[in-house]
């Protein structure tokens, strides 16, 4: 028997590492799509969820101490399936299994974990889902390996069988920050945990975003949102190392160079603080386009696209402001602070002196770029005179206005 592994997707959306891409060839212009090219070296198996079949039903199994760690992880593993799935208008039946696996050791791979969950997962496990170290700069990757002895027609290999597992980034202890994950699950932030179908009517309902303003903070959800695009068929949506792409040419979109076009505002892109709690257009329209490509229906038939409601979305003006910190020495306050604003974005700063009860008013400044980030350090120098307790920040945006208030240590 001949044996073949291959890594479907690595997702690797942390700090510098991938979280605007890498842009020196590859053009991260505007949104697109792209197909995974590894969908193509297989004939249709649920080794991807798009060949999965009405009656068919896909097997998870999740880890008990992965589940007890994070609170709520299965139901949006499920949710994850159904939104993709909404979308070419599948209901996938799935069933979950919560097994007791062991804990990852700091020195086995996701490939050994793989090997060693599905051995103890029921049998004809689809899906593994756990957290293991990882030895790069991933938060989230897709694993699988299969099996197989003959080749269709159209030269694919024919599955026998295959081994697949979706892993969160369990940090390694005393890891620096920029190697660091602190996950949030959706539970944590909403105070309670969802069901499924909650979960699934608030992504299908396209107008939620989580702002995660603590250092490292990323969100479970959307991380298991992407590597799911993935187990459909989908492809990263930002440069891998050394400038590569997984997404097939044929199946993604060009520019007039013939240079596959990135999306670094799709599920399927990097993530950062802002986790807008949908699939984006562009994710939309490639697993629409995945739907339609011949032999890709399994017996789902043609996707009926027109009556698939899309809600559109929305951005305001001012999205979010927070300060975070504020620091003072004899001269100077840094005040920190967590920023999603359109251009043209102004700043009026305000400094309460305990000496005399009053405000004291700083020159306004104005942002003509996008202000996204939650580490935005804004200076203000008072006299040695002034005894500082308070710091205002104002942010107005044409007619959005917000105003953000911290005591000074």
């Amino acid at each position: 028997m001949r044996f073949l592994f291959i890594s479907l997707a690595m997702l690797s959306f942390f700090f510098a590492c991938s979280r605007n891409g890498n842009q020196s060839d590859l053009k991260i212009v505007r949104g697109f799509w792209g197909h995974l090219s590894s969908i193509e070296d297989v004939a249709p198996s649920s080794l991807f969820l798009v060949h999965v079949a009405p009656e068919q039903v896909y097997k998870i199994c999740i880890s008990r101490d992965f589940l007890n760690k994070y609170s709520g992880v299965e139901q949006e593993v499920e949710a994850s399936i159904d939104i993709w799935a909404h979308y070419i208008g599948r209901e996938i039946k799935t069933r979950t299994d919560i097994v007791d696996l062991p804990s990852p050791k700091n020195n086995e791979t996701p490939d050994q974990l793989l090997e060693d969950y599905i051995s103890k997962c029921p049998a004809g496990t689809d899906l593994v889902v756990a957290e293991s170290y990882f030895n790069d700069a991933a938060t989230g990757k897709t694993v699988s390996n299969y099996s197989y002895r003959h080749q269709d027609n159209q030269g694919r290999n024919i599955v026998e069988s295959f081994k697949q597992a979706l892993f969160l980034k369990k940090s390694h202890e005393g890891a620096s920050s920029s190697d660091q994950v602190i996950w949030r699950t959706l539970a944590s932030i909403k105070g309670q945990k969802l069901s499924r179908t909650e979960i699934f009517e608030l992504l299908k309902a396209r107008g939620e975003k989580v702002f995660l303003t603590g250092t490292s903070e990323l969100l479970t959800l959307r991380t298991i949102m992407h590597e799911i695009g993935h187990v459909w068929g989908l492809c990263d949506q930002y440069a891998l190392a050394g400038n590569r792409t997984n997404c097939d040419a044929n199946f993604a979109t060009l520019d007039s160079r013939g240079h596959i076009l990135l999306n670094k505002s799709s599920t399927m892109s990097s993530q950062g603080w802002v986790s807008p709690l949908y699939l984006s257009d562009d994710d939309i329209t490639g697993i629409q386009k995945l739907a339609k490509r011949p032999g890709f229906q399994a017996t789902w038939g043609e996707p009926n696209l027109s009556q698939i409601d899309v809600p559109t979305t929305s951005s305001k003006a001012i999205e979010f402001s927070q300060i975070l910190s504020v620091q003072k020495d004899e001269s100077t306050i840094v005040v920190r602070m967590a920023v999603l604003a359109a251009p043209g974005l102004k700043m009026q700063a305000s400094i309460h002196d305990k000496n005399s009860d009053r405000w004291i008013n700083y020159s306004g400044s104005t942002r003509t770029a996008l202000t996204d980030t939650r580490n935005f350090d804004y200076s203000l120098r008072y006299s040695g005179s002034t005894d500082p307790d308070k710091v205002s920040i104002k942010f107005s945006n044409g007619e959005e206005e917000n105003l953000v208030e911290m005591s000074i240590p």
